[in-house]
C-alpha cells in the first residue's frame, strides 16, 4: 500500500511538472502572437539591401531572401498558426461530439447509420483526406480549416460514442432510466460529466496534430499563400538557403517544435492527471 501511494505521488509530481513546463511554453507562444500587434516592421517588406543578415540587434533572428525580418514573419505566422489550429479544432470536436454522443443514446438503427459515416472518414488516410478537401475547395487559410476539422472529427464521435456507451451500460444509468428519465436528460446529467474531461485531453492533444497538419500543408503550398507570413511556408521558402543560412530555417523549426511539444505534454499531463483522479475514485 505505501509503495502504491508513493508511485502515486511521483506520478504526480512528474504530471505537474509536464503540465506547468507546457503550460508556460503555450504562454510563450501567445506573447509572440500579441507581440506582432506591436511591432512597427512590416513582415511583407521587401528590402533587398538586407538581404541574408545574420542575427543582431536589428534583426534578432536574420533576414530571409527578400530582406525581411524572420522574429517578425514567426510572429506574425503565429496569428494564422493559432487560428486555423485551434479553429479547426473546435468545429472538429463539436461536430464530431454532437456525432458521437447523439450516436449513443439513438435507437440501433441510426446508430449504424451515423456511426458507419464516420468510418467512411476514418478509411480515408488523414493527411490524404486534407488533400482532397483541399483540392474540392481550394487553397487558403479557411478550407484549411475545414480541411482539418473533417479529418479531427471521426476522433472526436468514437471518443463521445464509446464514452456514451460506457456510461449508459452503469447500474445508476439504468436506475436512471428506470425512474423515467429520458435518453436526453440522461446524456446531459450523466454522460457529459464523464466526457468533458476526457474531450479536454483529447482536443489539447488534437491541437497539436492540427498543428503538424498545417504547417505540412502550408509547407506544400496548400495552406496560406505568400507573401503572408505561416511557419510551414517559411520552412519551405528557406529550405533552399538551409546549408550557407542555417539562422533562416532554425528559429522557424524551434518555435514549431516548441509549440508543438508544449501541447503534447499538455494532453498527456491531462490524461494522467485524469487517470489518477479515476484510480482514487476506484479506491
Amino acid at each position: 500500500m505505501t509503495q502504491v501511494i508513493q508511485r502515486r505521488r511521483e506520478r504526480r509530481y512528474l504530471e505537474r511538472f509536464a503540465f506547468y513546463l507546457s503550460c508556460s511554453m503555450i504562454v510563450l507562444m501567445f506573447i509572440l502572437c500579441l507581440a506582432s500587434y506591436f511591432t512597427s516592421q512590416d513582415p511583407t517588406a521587401v528590402d533587398l539591401t538586407q538581404r541574408f543578415q545574420p542575427p543582431s540587434a536589428a534583426h534578432w533572428a536574420g533576414t530571409d531572401q527578400f530582406g525581411r525580418d524572420i522574429l517578425t514573419r514567426i510572429m506574425y505566422s503565429m496569428r494564422s498558426f493559432i487560428m486555423i489550429s485551434m479553429g479547426a479544432v473546435l468545429v472538429g470536436a463539436t461536430l464530431g461530439s454532437l456525432i458521437g454522443l447523439v450516436a449513443g443514446v439513438a435507437r440501433p438503427g441510426w446508430r449504424r447509420l451515423m456511426m458507419s459515416v464516420v468510418d467512411g472518414f476514418i478509411a480515408f488516410p488523414g493527411i490524404l483526406l486534407a488533400l482532397l478537401i483541399i483540392f474540392i475547395l481550394g487553397k487558403g487559410q479557411w478550407n484549411t480549416v475545414v480541411a482539418i476539422s473533417l479529418m479531427l472529427m471521426p476522433t472526436f464521435a468514437k471518443l463521445a460514442y464509446s464514452t456514451t456507451i460506457e456510461v449508459i451500460d452503469k447500474d445508476f444509468v439504468k436506475a436512471a432510466y428506470s425512474y423515467g428519465l429520458s435518453r436526453w436528460e440522461i446524456l446531459f446529467r450523466h454522460v457529459l460529466p464523464f466526457y468533458v474531461p476526457k474531450l479536454i485531453t483529447q482536443a489539447s492533444g488534437s491541437v497539436a496534430s492540427s498543428m503538424m497538419i498545417e504547417s505540412s500543408l502550408s509547407f506544400l503550398g496548400l495552406g496560406v499563400q505568400p507573401p503572408n507570413a505561416s511557419l510551414g511556408l517559411m520552412m519551405n521558402e528557406a529550405q533552399q538557403y538551409a546549408l550557407l543560412y542555417p539562422y533562416m530555417i532554425l528559429p522557424t523549426g524551434i518555435v514549431l517544435v516548441s509549440v508543438v511539444l508544449a501541447f503534447i505534454m499538455l494532453g498527456d499531463s491531462l490524461n494522467d492527471r485524469w487517470q489518477l483522479r479515476m484510480e482514487v475514485w476506484d479506491d
